[in-house]
């Protein structure tokens, strides 16, 4: 998190099912059916400054990036990320930097600017 500037926020997505996964709708199911959405995701915000809230602004690229086909059997919760996030291991996944632009893609489409948020070298 050392080089998140003060335009940019790390929010942590946190995503639990509510029911059994065989009640789930199957395009919320992976192959084996097991649930395909449930899990913590990373998203980094490159335009926070401008939202009036960061973790509308990550909800809003969340639900964008990660189709959900019924919301209703999952408990979101968005929260800024802290020091003791470290690491990788536990998330489901990496949705990198992400600005307000990827709302303008087709829905389920990543922004072309999405790159792993590590501290590592970025393209």
């Amino acid at each position: 998190m050392s080089d998140i500037t003060t335009d940019e926020a790390s929010c942590i997505i946190e995503v639990a099912a509510l029911c059994d996964f065989d009640e789930m709708d199957a395009d919320d199911l992976d192959a084996a059916g097991n649930c395909a959405v449930d899990g913590a995701y990373r998203l980094r915000l490159t335009d926070a400054g401008e939202a009036a809230d960061p973790k509308d602004l990550a909800l809003d690229i969340f639900h964008h990036i990660v189709p959900i086909a019924c919301l209703e059997d999952f408990d979101i919760l968005i929260r800024l990320e802290k020091p003791s996030d470290s690491g990788t291991g536990w998330l489901r996944r990496d949705l990198g930097r992400q600005s307000a632009a990827v709302l303008e893609a087709p829905y389920g489409a990543e922004s072309l600017m999405a790159e792993p948020s590590d501290d590592g070298p970025t393209a």
